[in-house]
């Protein structure tokens, strides 16, 4: 049996309860392990009947005579019928242990390691059900496999591109604010999850403020955000170049300041920009001959032969080769520059690399200049 992933929240597939399961195997962020397991229990095990037929199990294993002591309980607990002789469930919650490499391959920890492996691989006794979940885990581990060869593994990991990192953070958000019935702006989120980032239980606290701050209304705009939100995670260089390109310049200037007190070289943001305004003077050159068009949050190419041909003549940046989702927030940027305001940014931002390279002792007014010029909305508009 494959691994499940379940990187998508809005979408994810939870460890199906099934009486002919024994073993589940949840992984990754703690916070969605956590609350997939509690919904397991109540499902294979219902609330009236936890008192005897669930046996939760936890322990820090901070040490080797921990972590034998947690086996040890485990092994007892998945051989022992339940005290009404019913289904027994077995919740081992095993934090870091299986990605622990100090305490996991210690000569004392390792033999009960190995015996509940087997006692896996024989197969439970008949009624009886193991959960385990854990941070993270080798897989090519012995445990690993049998799991996987006898249970049902689901792995609820981070995704590793920014597009994807976005879209995740934003489905949490959008779960955490259903109950309370309230939405949030298109611009308020990107500032949301700028300040947040994708941990789930972040997410979840940072909800809960706004909402109590929000009380009344059912909307949450970007000023609600920027008031109450506290940042919870470090920004990268992207996130720069994102709030440039859409010309917020309140944004940019925030996570400007924030990148500077992460002692990031400002000449490094030039070089971030850099790249991202010659995407958008190719996307910009693609709207104005037709060749894109923004469908939803997607890019949709033409499938003329010769542009095809044309795009891929740019190598590197062709911009039909990214993914559409990531190229339909470029053509987005995109439309809101003019091809001769996308020429100024790019000049601009040339002299200001060649200032700082020269010597320039202020750079990071430098950069702060930069962003002012090139992210601030034309009158009018955008």
């Amino acid at each position: 049996m494959k691994p499940r992933a379940a990187q998508d929240p809005g979408a994810e597939a939870d460890a199906e309860p099934s009486a002919s399961t024994p073993v589940y195997l949840l992984y990754g962020d703690d916070y969605r392990v956590k609350e997939a397991a509690r919904r397991l229990v109540d499902a294979l095990c219902p609330p009236d009947q936890q008192v005897f037929g669930l046996e939760e199990i936890d322990s820090s294993h901070d040490t080797a005579d921990q972590a034998v002591a947690a086996l040890r309980r485990v092994l007892m607990a998945v051989a022992t019928a339940s005290f009404l002789g019913g289904r027994k469930v077995v919740w081992y919650r095993a934090g870091g242990f299986f990605e622990s490499p100090k305490v996991l391959r210690s000569a004392a920890v390792t033999p009960w390691v190995e015996k509940l492996t087997e006692h896996l691989r024989q197969g439970l006794p008949e009624g009886h059900q193991l959960i385990v979940t854990g941070t993270g885990i080798d897989r090519r581990s012995a445990f690993f496999k049998a799991c996987n060869d006898k249970g049902d593994v689901v792995a609820y990991t981070l995704p590793e591109k920014s597009w994807e990192m976005e879209r995740y953070a934003g489905v949490l958000v959008r779960r955490a604010l259903d109950p309370a019935g309230l939405r949030m702006r298109p611009e308020a989120l990107t500032a949301f999850v700028d300040a947040v980032g994708p941990d789930a239980r972040t997410i979840q606290s940072e909800v809960e403020k706004l909402v109590l701050y929000v009380t009344g209304r059912k909307e949450i705009t970007v000023e609600d955000v920027r008031a109450i939100t506290s940042p919870a995670r470090e920004v990268e260089g992207w996130d720069l170049a994102d709030r440039v390109g859409a010309r917020d310049a309140p944004g940019a200037l925030a996570v400007l300041r924030r990148l500077l007190q992460q002692k990031v070289e400002p000449i490094l943001m030039v070089g971030g920009l850099e790249s991202r305004f010659r995407e958008l003077s190719i996307f910009r050159d693609a709207l104005d001959r037709g060749w894109v068009r923004f469908n939803g949050r997607e890019a949709a190419w033409t499938g003329d032969p010769e542009i095809a041909a044309a795009l891929a003549g740019l190598g590197e940046w062709n911009p039909s080769r990214m993914h559409p989702f990531r190229a339909g927030k470029l053509v987005e940027q995109a439309r809101g520059f003019s091809a001769a305001e996308l020429a100024r940014a790019s000049a601009a931002i040339t002299r200001t690399r060649e200032q700082m390279a020269g010597g320039f002792s202020a750079a990071d007014l430098l950069i702060e200049m930069l962003v002012l010029r090139i992210a601030r909305k034309r009158p009018g508009g955008r």
